[in-house]
């Protein structure tokens, strides 16, 4: 699965002794995906912090692969 936008959420970063998203990559071996685009963003869902900015993110990666897929011309309808 190459050129997939993916976000990683590091829910309850507001909490004492959490590990650093450093220490989360490297467990999850996040470089192992580099033909991806990964966004790695710290949040506190109860809170909602950093969840906008997660779902900008994705918006604007699936709005920019939009813009790159050429459509396909439409048919002309044929008359019967």
């Amino acid at each position: 699965m190459k050129n997939i936008p993916m976000v990683l959420l590091l829910n309850k970063s507001d909490l004492p002794n959490t590990r650093t998203e450093s220490e989360i990559c490297s467990t999850l071996c996040i470089d192992d995906y580099k033909s991806n685009k990964i966004h790695v963003q710290k949040c506190c869902a109860s809170r909602g912090e950093g969840l906008i900015e997660a779902v900008t993110w994705m918006e604007d990666q699936l709005l920019s692969e939009r813009l790159k897929t050429p459509t396909s011309p439409k048919k002309p309808k044929q008359q019967s």
